[in-house]
């Protein structure tokens, strides 16, 4: 009987062991669910994105004598040729020069806006949610060395896009010498993509965390001082 009774407490000890574990796994579960206002935000989040991307693939429909066909569309080229050198040399070495130089003009200009609306965006959140990115003196002035030398990087490659002299000389990808002419619609699209999606993703991001760490502190010491 004794034994008997030892086993039937276990195993309505096992019992409540299984019931707690299940609760605590669907309480768990529910944590890690997104709020309703921050399924809202990622739905703006992947909206922009989404519409960004369709942008950057509209080069695969735009028409190869684009700029004969709609005179706003030339005049608008025309005019970003005065900012954007490689307009015209990347017009000058491909094969569809209409096409690369009326993408770049445009995307350029989509480029500007995503960055702006991403920076103010992340901000925005970071501020709201008092994000900290930084927990010590330490950790920003490592995140700032870092962040400085990646956008170095950055602006090496975005200078050879935007100046044009990516199309004058070679690229080293993979140990093989490799000569951009944005002669394909594919070739266009990997190296804007390349530069201006990801110039617009890492700059956007790496801006936002430093101003929302100067506002969250700048607030604290607000907060400290009334």
């Amino acid at each position: 009987m004794e034994n008997e009774n030892l086993g039937n407490t276990r195993n309505l000890k096992n019992i409540e062991n299984l019931k707690n574990t299940g609760n605590s796994e669907n309480k768990n579960t529910e944590q890690d669910e997104l709020s309703p206002e921050g399924k809202k935000w990622l739905n703006r989040f992947t909206f922009i994105f989404g519409v960004y991307i369709l942008f950057l693939l509209s080069v695969f429909i735009i028409p190869t004598d684009i700029l004969d066909k709609c005179q706003i569309c030339a005049n608008f080229t025309n005019f970003m040729k005065q900012f954007i050198p490689s307009i015209e040399i990347f017009g000058s070495t491909s094969k569809i020069p209409q096409v690369v130089m009326f993408y770049v003009s445009y995307i350029s200009i989509i480029s500007v806006i995503v960055f702006i609306i991403l920076l103010v965006f992340w901000t925005f959140l970071s501020v709201k949610y008092n994000v900290e990115y930084f927990k010590s003196l330490k950790d920003f002035i490592k995140s700032a060395l870092f962040a400085f030398l990646l956008l170095i990087a950055i602006y090496w490659l975005a200078n050879k896009y935007f100046s044009g002299t990516l199309v004058l000389g070679k690229i080293g990808i993979f140990a093989k010498d490799f000569y951009p002419t944005m002669s394909s619609r594919l070739e266009i699209l990997y190296w804007t993509f390349q530069v201006q999606f990801a110039t617009v993703l890492i700059c956007a991001l790496i801006f936002s965390m430093f101003f929302s760490a100067i506002i969250l502190n700048t607030k604290n010491q607000i907060n400290k001082f009334f």
